[in-house]
């Protein structure tokens, strides 16, 4: 199975917090992960390709980092 968040779940493009209106699905999410402890998840973030490298990989890094 697949879920995309997409990008509006976060708070701003350059920040790594997610907004208040996916505090919802993200919940059923780890109530599904937290009642099937058999289940593996793995979590992907990316960005444009548009400013600093190193900060684009630290940004992308912190929007997968806000999921756990």
């Amino acid at each position: 199975m697949t879920l995309v968040l997409a990008e509006i779940a976060l708070a701003e493009s350059t920040v790594g917090k997610t907004r208040a209106c996916s505090a919802a699905k993200l919940d059923q999410i780890g109530a599904l992960l937290a009642n099937n402890p058999d289940y593996q998840i793995t979590v992907e973030s990316y960005t444009d390709n548009k400013g600093d490298q190193s900060a684009l990989e630290q940004l992308t890094q912190d929007r997968a980092r806000v999921l756990f």
